[in-house]
Parts: C-alpha cells; sequence; structure tokens
C-alpha cells in the first residue's frame, strides 16, 4: 500500500494514536466534573433550592482547581525544558 500506511508510516501512526489516547486521560476527570455540574445546575433551574446551587458550585470550584494543577505542571516542565536547551549544550561543549 501508498500512503501514511506503508512501513514505518504505520509504526508511526500507531505510536500517535496510543499517544493520544494515554492525553486523553487528562480530560477524563474534568469532563465528569462538569457533566455534574450540568446535571446539577439543570436541577436548580427546574426548582432545585440552594443545595443543587452549592453542589454545582462544588463540581464547578474541582473543575477548575484541577485546570489550575494542570497548568501549573504545564508551566513547570516548559521551564525545565527551556532551562535545559540553554545549560545542556554548553555543558556538552565543555566534555568535548
Amino acid at each position: 500500500k501508498d500512503g501514511i500506511f506503508r512501513g514505518t508510516d504505520r509504526f508511526r501512526f500507531r505510536k500517535l494514536h496510543e499517544s493520544r489516547n494515554r492525553q486523553s486521560h487528562f480530560y477524563l476527570i474534568p469532563s465528569i466534573w462538569l457533566y455534574k455540574y450540568s446535571s446539577a445546575i439543570s436541577r436548580f433551574l427546574g426548582g432545585g433550592g440552594a443545595t443543587e446551587l452549592g453542589n454545582a458550585l462544588v463540581y464547578q470550584k474541582s473543575f477548575w482547581k484541577y485546570v489550575g494543577i494542570m497548568v501549573l505542571i504545564s508551566m513547570i516542565v516548559a521551564i525545565l525544558g527551556i532551562l535545559a536547551a540553554v545549560f545542556i549544550p554548553p555543558l556538552l561543549m565543555l566534555l568535548n
């Protein structure tokens, strides 16, 4: 076969697919929290009391807390990557 499914391209496509599957797990938990939030808001708007509104806000708080932690982790990884890109090449040159 010609195209992307030939030889090593098939291997690359499979690895890309596996990588996306691993990354999708990061979105599963916040998606559940947003679903629970929307359900609680619907119950609140349908005549539920302050308890339903409180439940909805707890789910929304959990979502934003998770997103904030993921942003912090991403920023730390980015900073470490930049530091590695700046400091590792000169160190390797000194060793040669």
